[in-house]
C-alpha cells in the first residue's frame, strides 16, 4: 500500500466531488481501455518485435511518449527515445543507430500531425536509406486512422500500424497501447500496472474524503490566486521521468482560464542544495508533494537510511512552514506501485479540476500553435 499523508489541510470537505460518484460507473475511457483484450494484443505485438529486433527506438512528443519513458525507467531494458528535435542531439542520436536492419522504430502520434514526429520520421528514413535498408518491416506506427499525415505515410510505405484510441488524450494514455507497449517491450509485467491502477481507484472510492479535501484546498487556492507553484519532490532518481509525465498532466489539464499553478520538479537530495532554501524561506504560494521509496535495489542499507533520513528531515521542515504538504511513501518502486502512483495523480487532477469547475481535457492554446503550423505540415508531409 502507498501511504499518503496530508499536512496543514485548512478546509474540511463536507461533500464528495462528483468524480468519486461517477468513477464508480467507470466513465473514463483511459481507465477502461486496459482490458484483457488490450493486454493480450500488447503482449503479442511486443513478442513479435522482441523476437525480430535487437534494438528498439521510440519516437514521440509529449503525452505520446512520456508514459513509456516513465515505465522504461524502472526496467533494465535499454530503449532509445526521441522526444525532442534539438538539432545536435537529434542527429547525433540517429547516428548511433549503427545496425538499422536489426532496429525497430515505433512512431507514436495521436493526431498524426505532430511536426516533430514527422520530421524525425523523415530523418530516420533517410538514415535507413543510407544503409540501403527498407523501412516497411522495421517501422511501426501508432496513430488515429483518419487520413492524417503519419497515417498516410504508414499506408504508403506499408508499415505495420496500430490504432491510437481517438477518445484518449496523450497525457492520459498510460494504460493504452501507447504506454503499455513500451512497458511490455521493457520487460515489465503490465498486468501488475493494471492491478495497481485498479487498486488506486478502489481505494479512492472507498475513502474519498481526505483526497477530496486535499484537492479542494488546491482548487480553492488556485481560484483565489494563492497557489502559484506545485512542487513535486521525488527521492528516487528512477522517478525523474515520472515527474515530466506529471508536469504535463498538471499543467495542460489545469492551466486554463487564467488559472492553474506551475508544476516544479525537485530531485532529492540533489535539489536540497539548489531549491530548498527558497521553499523554506519563502513557502507562501506553494504546495508540496514529497514522494519517497522505502526499498532500493542495493545491499547498502546504510546509504538507503541516510538518503531517506534526508527526505524525512525535509518533510518535517516543510510541514513546519504551515503550507499544504502531501507525502507519498512507496514500499518499493515496481510496476504495481508505479501504476498506482500514476493513477493517483490522474485522480487528483480530475478532482481538482472539478472543484475549479474547468474541463481537464484538451489544451486549446497549444492546439492553436499547432494549427499555425498545419499548412506547413500538410505541404511537407502529404
Amino acid at each position: 500500500m502507498i501511504r499518503e499523508d496530508f499536512h496543514n489541510l485548512k478546509y474540511e470537505d463536507n461533500i464528495n466531488a462528483e468524480v468519486s460518484d461517477s468513477l464508480g460507473k467507470r466513465p473514463y475511457s483511459f481507465f477502461n481501455c486496459c482490458n484483457d483484450e488490450l493486454i493480450a494484443t500488447v503482449k503479442n505485438i511486443a513478442s513479435i518485435i522482441s523476437s525480430n529486433f535487437e534494438n528498439i527506438v521510440i519516437v514521440g512528443s509529449g503525452g505520446s511518449i512520456n508514459s513509456g519513458i516513465t515505465y522504461n525507467s524502472i526496467s533494465n531494458k535499454y530503449i532509445t527515445f526521441f522526444d525532442n528535435i534539438d538539432p545536435d542531439q537529434t542527429l547525433s542520436k540517429i547516428n548511433t543507430i549503427t545496425y538499422p536492419q536489426n532496429t525497430c522504430v515505433i512512431f507514436i502520434s495521436k493526431s498524426g500531425k505532430s511536426e516533430e514526429v514527422l520530421v524525425l520520421y523523415r530523418l530516420i528514413t533517410e538514415h535507413y536509406s543510407k544503409h540501403s535498408i527498407a523501412t516497411n518491416n522495421n517501422f511501426f506506427v501508432i496513430t488515429q486512422e483518419d487520413q492524417n499525415p503519419l497515417f498516410n505515410l504508414a499506408v504508403d510505405n506499408k508499415h505495420t500500424m496500430f490504432t491510437h484510441e481517438s477518445d484518449i488524450g496523450g497525457r492520459f494514455s498510460y494504460l493504452s497501447i501507447v504506454g503499455l507497449l513500451v512497458a511490455e517491450i521493457s520487460g515489465l509485467d503490465i498486468n501488475k500496472i493494471r492491478e495497481g491502477a485498479e487498486d488506486a481507484i478502489k481505494r479512492y472510492l472507498k475513502t474519498p474524503f481526505a483526497k477530496n479535501a486535499y484537492c479542494k484546498q488546491l482548487a480553492l487556492n488556485m481560484l483565489n490566486k494563492e497557489l502559484h507553484a506545485n512542487i513535486f519532490m521525488v527521492y528516487n532518481d528512477k522517478l525523474l521521468p515520472f515527474q515530466i509525465w506529471q508536469q504535463q498532466l498538471w499543467a495542460e489539464s489545469l492551466g486554463k482560464d487564467n488559472l492553474g499553478s506551475i508544476p516544479v520538479s525537485f530531485s532529492g537530495t540533489r535539489d536540497q542544495h539548489s531549491q530548498l532554501q527558497l521553499y523554506l524561506a519563502n513557502p507562501s504560494g506553494k504546495a508540496f508533494s514529497v514522494i519517497t521509496c522505502n526499498k532500493f535495489n542495493n545491499k547498502d542499507k546504510n546509504l538507503s537510511e541516510i538518503f531517506n533520513t534526508h527526505a524525512k528531515n525535509v518533510i518535517n521542515n516543510l510541514a513546519s512552514t504551515g503550507q499544504l504538504l502531501r507525502t507519498l511513501e512507496l514500499p518499493e518502486l515496481n510496476e504495481y506501485y508505479l501504476g498506482k502512483l500514476m493513477t493517483n495523480m490522474i485522480l487528483e487532477t480530475l478532482i481538482t479540476a472539478e472543484y475549479m469547475q474547468i474541463n481537464p481535457f484538451g489544451q486549446g492554446k497549444v492546439e492553436a500553435i499547432k494549427f499555425e503550423r498545419l499548412a506547413t505540415i500538410q505541404e511537407n508531409f502529404t
